[in-house]
């Protein structure tokens, strides 16, 4: 295997839709069960952005519950290194 690191990126779909009764602007990211909104579009798409980061992220000091076992699974990407032409 390179010694070069590689970046690795996901995209998420967010889909966006606006509410004329409330005039705000939600969002839902169905890949990972998120829903929210913000007053407007931007603010939307910018609380989607954090939701995914805080769900990605986890909470490290959050305690299982009693009779629940929380493993954590590794996971590895092998990405191809793509060098420019010099």
């Amino acid at each position: 295997m390179s010694a070069d690191i590689v970046p690795a990126e996901a995209r998420f779909a967010v889909e966006l839709f606006y509410d004329p009764e409330s005039r705000n602007w939600g969002f839902e990211v169905p890949s990972l069960g998120i829903i929210g909104g913000g007053a407007t579009r931007a603010a939307a798409l910018r609380q989607a952005r954090d939701a995914i980061a805080f769900t990605l992220e986890g909470d490290g000091d959050s305690r299982s519950a009693p009779g629940v076992e929380r493993v954590y699974l590794r996971a590895r990407l092998r990405l191809p290194v793509r060098h420019s032409p010099a």
